[in-house]
């Protein structure tokens, strides 16, 4: 029982390790966007902005637009234009990062299929609004890893489970 539950606790362990790896991958593509979408639409300080909103967005949800702010600040002292480009490098970054990337990373170091991803998202923000978005993912992986583990134990000590003996009477 001792190795069991130690094996359920490294594989618990390595999910949330799994959870922190996605998050710290999607902050740096999105300090690697915002640096792009900066530099393309000319803002000052575009490298330092984009770092920034890679650090700021491991703080799940409000990270990027605590990020944009000094970007926002910077814009409107530029002129009105720099303020619209900004908004919208802000828009395609949130639409990618969004849609295809949390999706793609975090199923794949999850190993969960982009849609299960985005639905656990939806269901969780509905359910327990920002702390459910925080915990719906590391909690989604650490129940599947115990309840694949349950069924496995079930499965092996079941007779539901057992393979039929086969009997070789075909004879001639």
């Amino acid at each position: 029982l001792r190795g069991s539950f130690g094996d359920l606790l490294t594989d618990v362990n390595r999910a949330v390790a799994d959870y922190v790896r996605g998050q710290l991958t999607v902050a740096f593509w999105v300090g690697v966007m915002f640096g792009i979408g900066y530099t393309v639409v000319g803002q000052r300080y575009a490298a330092l902005l984009a770092v920034l909103a890679g650090v700021f967005n491991l703080v799940p949800y409000f990270g990027t637009f605590i990020a944009l702010l000094p970007s926002l600040v910077l814009a409107i002292m530029n002129s009105p234009m720099m303020l619209l480009k900004v908004l919208i490098v802000f828009a395609v970054e949130q639409t990618i990062e969004s849609r295809v990337l949390s999706p793609l990373v975090m199923g794949n170091k999850m190993k969960m299929h982009p849609v299960t991803t985005i639905l656990l998202l939806i269901g969780a923000s509905a359910l327990g609004g920002l702390w459910g978005v925080i915990f719906a993912i590391p909690l989604y992986a650490i129940l599947k890893i115990i309840l694949l583990r349950l069924f496995n134990y079930y499965r092996s000590v079941s007779a539901f489970y057992n393979e039929p003996e086969t009997t070789s009477d075909q004879e001639g």
